[in-house]
């Protein structure tokens, strides 16, 4: 298999549907620097079609940034990548967070739901999505 470099920014923290573990699978996820400040400062989810090499983004506000990506699927037998991706906003200037629910598949369109979290939690906060 040949390494194929699929962004030319900063990248980190990638996701996908963990049902695919181990199999070929088509959707992911990722957090990328898009504006190069001289620091790593992740303020662009991106969601990658891995078949087709298009791919959808949502940027942050200047003084914010995103904390990592995770996929949850919208049912156990649902077809891959139909769900919702989350993901904890920093936001600086009002220095609190804030979770971000999106459409997996349509990233672009923004969040489709917000949950305001009182206190700002710490970059690097990483987790995994388990159904109960």
């Amino acid at each position: 298999m040949a390494a194929r470099s699929w962004t030319t920014s900063a990248a980190s923290c990638h996701a996908f549907d963990e049902r695919y573990t181990g199999r070929p699978y088509r959707h992911g996820w990722y957090l990328a620097d898009t504006r190069a400040k001289g620091f790593v400062h992740f303020d662009t989810l991106v969601h990658l079609d891995l078949r087709t090499g298009a791919r959808s983004t949502y940027e942050v506000g200047p003084w914010d940034s995103l904390g990592e990506p995770l996929f949850i699927p919208r049912s156990a037998d649902s077809p891959e990548g139909d769900g919702w991706v989350i993901a904890l906003a920093r936001r600086g200037e009002s220095q609190c967070s804030e979770l971000l629910v999106f459409d997996a598949i349509d990233i672009r369109k923004g969040p489709i739901g917000r949950a305001k979290v009182p206190r700002l939690v710490p970059t690097g906060f990483h987790g995994n999505w388990r159904p109960a």
